[in-house]
C-alpha cells in the first residue's frame, strides 16, 4: 500500500512496511463493528482476495522488507531507506534509523496472520496463516523479550557497520503495540512488566536526554521561526 500520494503528480511512494498490516487490522476494526452477513459479504467480495495477494508477496525480498524465513519475522529497512513510523531523514542521516526487525512491525505482522486465519475460516477455506502464526509467537517470544530491561527490545539483527547484528533495547514507545492489539504474543506478566517501564520514574526523561544527545550536533544547522 502507498505511503504517500505526492502533490505534483508523481507516483505514489511505497516506501513504507506497517500500510497493509495496519489495513489488515482496519477490516477486523470494521468487521467488529458492523458485523452483518453484507459487511462479510463486502470483505470478501472486494477487499479479501487483494489482503491474500499481499500475503503471498511478503516472502519476496524487495528494496523496503522481506520475511526471514528462518524466524518468520519481517525485517524492514536499509541504507536511505526509512520504512517505519520513525522516517524522518535530512539528506542522508537518517534521524533514528531503525533498520532490522522493529518490534511493532513484528506485532503488527503476527496481528495480522491472526486476522487472516479467522477470515479464512469464516470463508470455509484453509491457508498457512495459523502455522506461520505460531513459529512467529514463538521467535518472538525468544527475541524481543529483553530480561534484563523486563521489557522489549525496540528493533533486533540490526546490521553493525563492522559487521554482525545487536539488539537496539532502546525504551520507545513502539512496544506498545505489542500489548495493544487484539492479538498479542506476550504473556500477561511479560505485557504488565512492559507497560509498567513506561511508568518508572525518569524512563521518558531518560530517553529525550538520550534523543536529543544524538540529535544535538545537527540543531545549529537549523534555522527558522519555529
Amino acid at each position: 500500500m502507498p505511503n504517500m500520494f505526492p502533490d505534483d503528480g508523481q507516483e505514489p511512494l511505497y516506501n513504507t512496511v506497517d500500510a497493509a498490516l495496519w489495513y489488515v487490522h482496519a477490516v477486523y476494526e470494521y468487521l467488529k463493528h458492523t458485523g452483518g452477513e453484507a459487511d462479510y459479504r463486502f470483505i470478501r467480495e472486494a477487499v479479501y482476495p487483494e489482503l491474500k495477494r499481499n500475503r503471498r508477496r511478503l516472502p519476496q525480498r524487495n528494496r523496503f522488507f522481506d520475511r526471514d524465513d528462518e524466524d518468520g519475522l519481517i525485517h524492514a529497512g536499509g541504507g536511505l531507506d526509512q520504512v517505519t513510523w520513525m522516517d524522518v531523514r535530512v539528506g542522508d542521516w537518517g534521524v533514528m534509523a531503525r533498520h532490522g526487525k522493529p518490534v511493532e512491525i513484528n506485532a503488527l505482522w503476527y496481528n495480522a496472520l491472526c486476522i487472516m486465519a479467522r477470515l479464512a475460516e469464516r470463508f470455509g477455506e484453509t491457508g498457512p496463516y495459523d502455522e506461520l502464526a505460531r513459529k512467529v509467537c514463538d521467535s518472538f517470544r525468544q527475541r524481543f523479550w529483553n530480561e534484563a530491561a523486563a521489557c522489549l527490545y525496540d528493533v533486533i539483527d540490526v546490521p553493525r557497520e563492522e559487521g554482525g547484528k545487536s539488539d537496539n533495547g532502546s525504551i520507545r514507545p513502539n512496544q506498545i503495540r505489542a500489548v495493544s492489539l487484539p492479538f498479542t504474543m506476550l504473556s500477561p506478566e511479560q505485557e504488565a512488566a512492559g507497560a509498567a517501564v513506561f511508568r518508572k520514574p525518569g524512563v521518558w526523561g531518560k530517553y529525550l536526554r538520550a534523543y536529543t544527545e544524538d540529535v544535538l550536533p545537527h540543531l545549529r544547522n537549523l534555522r527558522g521561526k519555529e
